[in-house]
């Protein structure tokens, strides 16, 4: 097997039995299962279609071998599925041939073991769309929606675009890839609100995906908001509808997000709302925190003047001190998104230093817009910010405390009637 030339897909594991080899690609943040069979001269002979078995949108499949430490011995694997709006299950094939045929084995062997449901997804769809990017990049993104014939209470009253919440990572080359959640149906989808998964550059849905965004952060943003725009343009919600989260990385990529939308003629309005959660906010000291010197490759060193330049171009907190506090655009003037930042007091990777001294630097901005300008800029309304942190919780974790904030605070803030 070979990259194509279009880089359209990314090996993400290989696994073998007595007489079988089979690879899983990533093919546009898609799983798809390629399989050999060992021949009696030790040779090796496609089994199935040539393209493979694909996954269906939404769903990812991991393969298991029935011993990982002696692969010699059997052809039996355990197949492990997971997608957006279905739980885990483990099935186990005593012939690794019927992975060729993964559609039917999904629903012809009942698995060993699954995962409850939690929220009920009969009336819940899962789509992947792809939107162009500035330099004219396409980008996929996951769009979980109700059904047709499902609408949002808030359509049935009058409102045509229900709320939706986008997440974005985009680092580390890391894929966002399907996984169930109770908080995401229970709290989210289950009103018939839209959830989308943005893959983003910087991520590791294609092969050039990580390297592209390594040492030009801006390609990321970019990505997140063509996403953004072509999800209003597509009239799925309207701009005071929608709202994004990241966190961690992602909560960097949002914070920049925040950033560059408060600079004066920079990007549009494109977000109701916004959710930080435990973010890489200040890249100048990032470093000196915690498990940040691990993180280097990454993000560079702050410390090397040359490095910093490009380092300080895309830190969330020094972009909101890039802020034009005094001269208002005509389009948008006092404008800004509802803010809700969080952190985790004894987080053992990103310190929530990094998110204090963010929100500290945005009631700073408003307070100096009001000053300045005369104006009750949006961001000086103490009900537009929001600062939550977990006294409780430890390590690197969203604690369910903290995600029903979140969710709590998105159907507050997005339940406002649409503008043009």
């Amino acid at each position: 097997w070979e990259p194509p030339d279009d880089n359209s897909s990314s090996l993400q594991q290989v696994q073998s039995t007595r007489d079988y080899l089979f690879l899983s690609v990533l093919e546009h943040v898609r799983t798809r299962l390629l399989l050999w069979q060992r021949t009696a001269t030790d040779g090796w002979v496609r089994l199935g279609d040539n393209s493979g078995s694909c996954a269906p949108v939404g769903e990812t499949v991991h393969i298991l071998n029935e011993n990982n430490f002696d692969d010699q011995n059997s052809n039996a694997v355990f197949v492990i599925r997971e997608g957006y709006l279905t739980p885990e299950t483990l099935t186990y094939l005593p012939d690794a041939a019927e992975l060729a045929l993964l559609r039917a084995t999904a629903s012809s062997l009942p698995p060993l073991y699954s995962q409850p449901h939690t929220f009920d997804s009969t009336n819940l769809v899962c789509e992947q769309h792809f939107c162009t990017s500035r330099d004219g990049t396409r980008v996929p993104y996951t769009l979980l929606r109700p059904t047709s014939n499902h609408t949002h209470t808030s359509i049935q009253h009058g409102q045509s675009h229900p709320p939706t919440l986008i997440q974005f990572y985009g680092g580390f080359g890391t894929s966002l890839l399907p996984a169930y959640s109770t908080s995401l149906g229970r709290c989210w989808l289950s009103d018939g609100h839209i959830y989308i998964i943005g893959h983003i550059r910087g991520g590791g849905e294609y092969p050039h995906w990580h390297t592209a965004a390594l040492h030009n952060r801006t390609v990321s943003l970019e990505d997140a908001e063509a996403i953004a725009r072509d999800i209003v343009a597509r009239n799925v919600t309207c701009v005071t509808r929608l709202a994004c989260t990241g966190k961690s990385h992602g909560g960097y990529t949002v914070g920049n997000l925040l950033g560059r939308s408060l600079n004066e003629g920079s990007a549009s309005q494109l977000f109701g709302a916004m959710v930080i959660q435990d973010g890489v906010l200040d890249m100048e000291k990032y470093h000196r925190y915690l498990a940040g010197s691990s993180w280097m490759g990454e993000y560079g060193n702050p410390d090397d003047p040359e490095e910093w330049q490009d380092i300080r171009r895309t830190s969330p907190y020094h972009v909101l001190g890039d802020v034009d506090q005094t001269t208002p655009t005509p389009t948008r003037t006092d404008w800004s998104p509802k803010v809700l930042v969080t952190a985790v007091t004894r987080d053992d990777r990103v310190h929530p230093l990094h998110s204090r001294t963010f929100v500290a630097r945005l009631n700073e901005l408003a307070l100096t817009r009001v000053q300045n300008r005369g104006l009750a800029s949006a961001l000086a309304n103490a009900k537009d910010v929001y600062y939550w942190e977990d006294v409780n919780g430890s390590g690197h974790r969203t604690s369910s405390d903290t995600e029903a904030l979140k969710y709590a605070f998105l159907k507050r803030m997005l339940n406002v009637t649409c503008e043009k």
